[in-house]
């Protein structure tokens, strides 16, 4: 039986073989075709990290372009920050989702809103780098507002809004669990008329040694990787306790065992807490703890402004927990009523210890009862990107703000740092992103060139304010940007796994198929099978090119499979096109000039 004999070659880089021929090439009905051989030099899919490639360079947020035409963002933006990727070593497909991760963390250890000169816009903005759902990586950032707990939501009636929480928000679990003298703490409600804040009703059982499971609130979500305040409090009113018992703990913990404490009321006290920051009445110093299983140690630091009666001010001392070029650190903010000096500023020690890649869960322990202690002016910064980087979906709610200029108690204080927000003309933060990687590492990724422009916008939110009475104040309403994202040109070949790569046509219609699904609903329910034109399966065997990261697959299969033509007559063309993939239908990166023999027989 006759046989032709057709050679295709390629020199893309992308696995597409497209042959045009000068005369045409008659395929008679019923023909079978086969693969002879298959020699492709395939692009490495391995990496090595070292400290001559690890660098990163990006800009999110205020910097601004200074010279058109330039290749690199050194010279496109004024404001870029640089980070280095770590651990060095060999990144595959046995490590590369850590890898990944780890170029978010070299991004967000640098950022600091608190820095000299201050870089509010920063707060809350958050890097990752992942793959997406079309197998493409991903570098970019998401932003986590400012989420203030004094939050108003409808009423059963349907008339004035009344106090709510958010939906990480827990302030229940030592009545849920049953803990004696339990008590909710109430996050945001009316403590006497027309005044809101947080509180509990009765006093700690023990004043002096309380216990931390009676009543306190916890968020379930970590806080921030990056930048920002990640718990802020306000002394709405604070006044003296016998001997100077403790009034409030507020703090950061460690981890899903810690949340497990939290979510199950068995907190040992201070010693769960990596970092604290406690109030003991309006006469004594104020404490902290930097070290988890310290003993509180007290500051400089105690009350200036802490009574109800200079609200109307907005001047009451401030309290934070800060997150910032990777340490976390408290800071007490008080300023004289009538501002005729500048703001007392105190800083405690940075956490000992911080693991910048770890979840933190906030947390606010109330002792002193409504008449003696009430806070406000409560805030926290999130985690917007999640466990594995899965992008959490920012828990916006509609009919709230989370900036604390405009909206439930604002503060007056000279100078204290606010997340930037946005108006009804553009959204906050300004993105300006860019973002250099190593030649070596961009090629790596998928990513046509190391700087990394044109980046996508993840969209906005148009946010609109509620007074301290649940009023909305339309003139107020403002867009929150959530962030930006660079995608790689290139399919991310490293994440394969299989041993099998394909060869399949497009110019014949074959008697081949297939049972994986082509997209994930498909594969998740186990179906999506169909006919998919191809001609052989290549078991994956590579050989290591020396000199080079690259490795040859040269193929010829021991016995000839014919794969029947689905041709109702003869076929002319001058064109015949076939795809190296992966198993999962990804093309395979080549190197040089790629050839491709088939055997076609009549």
């Amino acid at each position: 039986m006759p046989q032709k004999l057709i050679r295709l070659t390629s020199d893309t880089g992308d696995g597409n073989f497209n042959g045009i021929f000068n005369q045409e090439i008659v395929i008679k009905e019923d023909s079978e075709i086969a693969l002879q051989s298959l020699s492709v030099e395939r692009l490495s899919t391995d990496m090595v990290l070292t400290g001559d490639n690890n660098d990163i360079v990006f800009a999110s947020v205020n910097a601004t372009p200074v010279t058109t035409g330039k290749e690199d963002i050194g010279d496109l933006f004024v404001g870029n920050q640089a980070g280095r990727i770590v651990p060095f070593g060999p990144v595959d497909k046995s490590n590369y989702k850590e890898f990944l991760t780890n170029i978010g963390r070299a991004m967000n250890r640098v950022c600091d809103a608190f820095q000299t000169p201050a870089k509010n816009a920063e707060w809350g903005v958050q890097h990752f780098a992942a793959e997406n759902s079309a197998g493409k990586i991903e570098i970019g950032a998401r932003i986590s507002p400012f989420y203030q707990l004094a939050v108003w939501g409808p009423s059963d009636s349907g008339g004035t809004p009344v106090p709510d929480n958010l939906s990480f928000v827990r302030n229940d679990a030592s009545v849920v669990n049953n803990i004696a003298n339990a008590e909710k703490l109430r996050v945001w409600e009316e403590f006497q008329t027309g005044a809101h804040g947080m509180f509990r009703n009765t006093a700690a059982a023990v004043p002096g040694t309380p216990n931390f499971n009676e009543c306190y609130a916890f968020g379930v979500e970590a806080v921030t990787k990056s930048t920002g305040v990640a718990l802020r409090t306000r002394l709405k009113r604070l006044l003296t306790t016998t001997g100077g018992l403790p009034s409030f703990t507020m703090g950061l913990i460690k981890g899903a065992a810690a949340l497990d404490k939290l979510r199950d009321s068995t907190i040992v006290g201070s010693a769960d807490l990596d970092y604290a920051i406690r109030v003991n009445g309006k006469d004594s110093p104020i404490q902290y703890i930097a070290k988890k299983g310290d003993a509180f140690t007290d500051s400089a630091a105690t009350p200036i402004n802490f009574t109800l009666a200079s609200s109307d001010e907005q001047m009451n001392d401030v309290l934070d927990i800060r997150i910032g070029s990777s340490q976390v650190y408290g800071v007490v903010t008080s300023q004289v009523l009538d501002q005729s000096a500048d703001p007392v500023v105190t800083t405690f020690p940075n956490m000992d210890g911080y693991d910048s890649q770890a979840d933190y869960y906030w947390c606010i322990f109330m002792h002193e009862p409504l008449t003696k202690c009430v806070l406000d002016l409560v805030g926290v910064t999130l985690d917007p990107i999640g466990p594995n980087n899965q992008n959490i979906n920012t828990p916006f709610r509609l009919g709230n703000a989370f900036d604390q200029e405009l909206t439930n108690g604002r503060s007056e204080i000279a100078d204290l740092p606010m997340q930037s927000v946005g108006d009804e003309d553009g959204p906050e933060p300004q993105f300006t992103p860019a973002v250099k990687l190593d030649p070596i590492v961009s090629s790596f990724l998928g990513f046509d060139q190391s700087d990394l422009l044109g980046a996508k916008s993840l969209g906005a939110v148009m946010l609109t304010p509620r007074g301290e009475d649940g009023d909305v104040d339309d003139d107020s309403e403002y867009l929150q940007g959530r962030g930006y994202a660079f995608t790689g040109q290139n399919l991310f070949d490293n994440a394969y796994d299989a041993d099998t790569y394909l060869i399949d046509t497009q110019t014949f219609t074959l008697d081949s198929f297939d049972s994986f699904g082509l997209d994930n609903g498909q594969r998740n329910a186990n179906s999506g099978g169909s006919r998919r034109n191809i001609i052989a399966t290549i078991p994956v065997s590579e050989q290591p090119i020396p000199g080079s990261t690259n490795s040859l697959i040269q193929y010829e299969p021991s016995t000839l499979n014919y794969i029947q033509i689905k041709n109702r007559g003869d076929i002319v063309t001058r064109q015949i096109r076939c795809r190296l993939l992966t198993g999962t239908y990804n093309p395979v990166r080549t190197e040089g000039l790629s050839s491709i023999v088939l055997l076609i027989k009549e």
